[in-house]
């Protein structure tokens, strides 16, 4: 009985090894945040349109700008970039240059080019595709850009600003681009667990289980081994001498004298 109340003990020693490993692995995170909860390897693009058109309706004073909101999460070397276009822009820079933009946009983001060039490259190509131009009155604002991840080198700046202008003398429009960091954008909460610390656990958790069944099967052996054992010697207490042979009454009596 000792033994296995030591099993039951064990077992829920076990169990509860395993929940605090998975909480936290992935409940820390919930704890002590109401907000939204965004796992480590996925970025939720809604959210960041949500805070790219917040941003143009608290930076830009008019429907002339165009603004490229991109947001990157480190933990997944995740990112999505957003656009938003105003009014007057959107004359000009519709939905079809948008998607001309997209595919120019790809091309740079894939090449071998520094972030500088990538972005101010895109928007310098499409400066040349564009036919048509809206009246600005306004000169070009060289402060054209946030950069919150500091990607944007000093050497590199005029790359973009370069890019940007071109932009605005082709079409009158002013751009802007933002650069910042998913996991601080607000109600944001990156989860602390990935995949591989889910792998891990659960690589940890079968092992532990293996161990307990072996353990397990062990135990109810020994106990059969205990029982057999205990049944040979009761049917020998309960078996009469005369139904030995004469060797086997010898050899037991010799047993017991020797002890």
């Amino acid at each position: 009985m000792s033994s296995f109340i030591s099993y039951i003990v064990a077992m829920i020693f076990i169990v509860v090894l395993i929940g605090m490993i998975y909480g936290m692995t992935n409940g820390g995170a919930n704890n002590s945040f109401s907000g939204n909860l965004y796992d480590s390897n996925t970025i939720d693009e809604d959210v960041v349109f949500a805070q790219a058109q917040e941003y143009y309706g608290q930076h830009f004073n008019d429907e002339n700008h165009v603004l490229l909101y991109y947001a990157y999460l480190e933990e997944a070397e995740a990112d999505t970039a957003v656009m938003i276009v105003g009014d007057d822009a959107y004359t000009v820079f519709d939905g079809d240059m948008q998607e001309q933009f997209w595919d120019i946009y790809d091309g740079y983001y894939y090449g071998d080019y520094s972030e500088a060039e990538w972005l101010g490259y895109s928007f310098e190509d499409m400066a040349r595709q564009m036919r048509n131009s809206i009246s600005n009155n306004k000169p070009f604002n060289d402060m054209c850009y946030e950069d919150n991840l500091k990607w944007i080198k000093k050497a590199d700046r005029h790359t973009l600003v370069d890019g940007l202008k071109a932009f605005y003398n082709a079409t009158g429009i002013q751009a802007f681009i933002v650069l910042t960091d998913y996991s601080k954008l607000p109600g944001v909460v990156v989860s602390t667990g990935n995949n591989s610390t889910v792998l891990k656990t659960l690589i940890i958790a079968v092992a532990i289980i293996i161990v307990v069944f072996i353990l397990y099967k062990w135990w109810k052996k020994k106990q059969q081994r205990k029982k057999e054992e205990a049944e040979q010697t009761e049917r020998i207490l309960n078996t009469p001498l005369e139904k030995f042979g004469t060797s086997e009454v010898d050899d037991l009596m010799n047993k017991y004298d020797d002890n």
